[in-house]
């Protein structure tokens, strides 16, 4: 039986959340796929997989409350912390004796950000 184009078998998310002193949070994220089936010239239909992707997220937060039910709260947090460059597919040459890897087109990534509630 011939795999389809999205037949993921694995399947890994493990997640870690922690709280200090209930103003500040950490948290951490892995994920592993299993590579995706393709076609490489000249082959069976979906006959290879492509390797593994998988990502490292960290994410830290601080809360701080003001006033009567008033709060702040600043966040960043690291998209692909470890920089990896997953493979999602590949290019041939037009006679295929050349091969090139897509590979993620993101690689690390930085967000900040904040938010505000006020209650008048």
């Amino acid at each position: 039986m011939v795999p389809t184009d999205y037949d993921i078998r694995h399947n890994l998310t493990t997640a870690l959340k922690a709280s200090i002193r209930n103003s500040i949070g950490i948290g951490v994220t892995y994920r592993y796929f299993s590579g995706k089936p393709y076609t490489a010239a000249f082959n069976e239909w979906n006959a290879e997989r492509l390797p593994a992707i998988q990502r490292f997220d960290m994410s830290l937060s601080y809360f701080f409350p003001f006033g009567n039910q008033n709060f702040f709260v600043m966040y960043g947090a690291v998209s692909n912390l470890l920089d990896r460059q997953n493979v999602y597919g590949y290019i041939y040459s037009p006679d295929y004796s050349e091969r090139t890897k897509l590979t993620s087109t993101y690689g690390r990534s930085y967000y900040f950000g904040f938010i505000t509630s006020i209650n008048l």
